[in-house]
């Protein structure tokens, strides 16, 4: 286990380094200065720790699933502001591989959604209505066929299968992306120019999100901005 000034700390599990980034802390702060406006402080906080952490076994779906089809190369598992990324060298050409793997995340997420909503009609505590709300939800957005999410990968995935060229495949994946990153930036600016600045901030963080994730390799974006250029 090592400690380090640009991530808190890192470990290996099966040979696959776990680095969890500094900025994990102000993304669980974030989510907590949400819920605060709304509910108690130990609600608040409750829901954004377990927030964070049903993103981390979203993630971990997608690790075991890797795993079990033996994917090459697994270079680490991340977890950082926007939640845990898994990073792996190997280029995918397996259409049934890719779809497995992408969709192993969102399954884990309604897996959970379910059990906190059992769990909330059980107790009527609050927590697990938005545990249970918020696996829902992550798993639907990342359902959205935009690459590199996981409904983007599984689409992936199946034109693979279609015997489409891969590089026509991820051609019209990044295409798609960049076409949906420019609507959310327009949309960001109308509501700019009605003042909305909390809408807009949403539209166009998501928006310019999806355009760095077209124009630059995904690896090399998260590595810079959440560990330093370090591994």
């Amino acid at each position: 286990m090592k400690f380090n000034f640009e991530y808190l700390v890192s470990f290996k599990y099966v040979k696959i380094p776990f680095v969890i980034n500094i900025s994990f802390f102000l993304g669980v702060l974030f989510v907590f200065l949400i819920f605060s406006s709304y509910y108690s402080f130990f609600v608040s906080f409750l829901s954004s720790v377990f927030i964070y952490l049903s993103l981390f076994f979203h993630e971990l779906g997608h690790l075991f699933a890797a795993l079990r089809k033996e994917v090459k190369n697994i270079r680490g598992f991340y977890i950082h502001f926007l939640g845990s990324t898994l990073f792996f060298d190997e280029d995918i050409s397996d259409g049934k591989k890719e779809g497995y793997i992408a969709l192993s995340g969102p399954l884990v997420s309604i897996v959970l959604s379910y059990i906190f909503y059992v769990v909330y009609i059980i107790t009527d505590f609050a927590v697990f209505n938005i545990l249970s709300l918020a696996n829902f939800l992550i798993a639907i957005v990342n359902l959205i066929p935009v690459y590199p999410l996981d409904g983007g990968r599984a689409l992936r995935g199946f034109l693979l299968i279609l015997n489409i060229d891969i590089k026509k495949v991820d051609i019209f994946l990044k295409i798609k992306t960049l076409i949906i990153g420019l609507i959310l930036i327009i949309i960001s600016l109308y509501y700019s120019f009605n003042k909305e600045y909390l809408e807009f901030f949403k539209f166009y963080i998501l928006g310019v999100f999806f355009l760095v994730l077209v124009f630059k390799d995904l690896h090399s974006f998260f590595k810079e901005i959440f560990l330093g250029g370090k591994l």
